[in-house]
């Protein structure tokens, strides 16, 4: 049995599904192109089979998923869908619901460093702050 050690590697290889690209999918993820790339490398080195054909740059058609590529995607799809929505599912049976709160890094470092009034500063148990508005919390607002 292959063990899947990293859920984001799966991500990605669906993201690439979607986006044709691996430029793309780095922008959509925040991350390098590079690390995109290394992260399909290693979902290919643990599954044993090659998931895209991979085409120089400006070369045509894109990054298209192979057979099996294709076939991952199908089947982590579903789950992936179940794991995004774990802590929807937690809050509905706990009534605990997590916040996200994007600030600017200047304001958030206020909070990480003990300035100001420090009962004020700090959010509850239930609350992440993320520094900045790009990436994941970009796309709440």
């Amino acid at each position: 049995m292959t063990y899947m050690d990293n859920v984001r590697d799966l991500e990605l290889l669906t993201m690439l599904a979607r986006y044709g690209s691996f430029t793309d999918v780095a922008l959509e993820a925040s991350i390098s192109q590079p690390a995109v790339s290394q992260a399909i490398r290693r979902l290919e080195k643990r599954l044993g089979t090659k998931l895209v054909r991979r085409q120089r740059f400006g070369a045509g058609e894109g990054t298209q998923l192979t057979q099996a590529g294709r076939t991952v995607v199908d089947h982590v799809g579903q789950a992936l869908d179940l794991i995004n929505t774990l802590p929807e599912a937690l809050a509905a049976r706990t009534g605990i619901r997590r916040r996200t709160i994007g600030l600017p890094p200047i304001i958030s470092s206020l909070l990480s460093s003990g300035q100001g009034r420090q009962e004020q500063c700090e959010p509850d148990k239930n609350t992440t702050v993320e520094r900045g508005c790009g990436g994941k919390v970009g796309h709440l607002i």
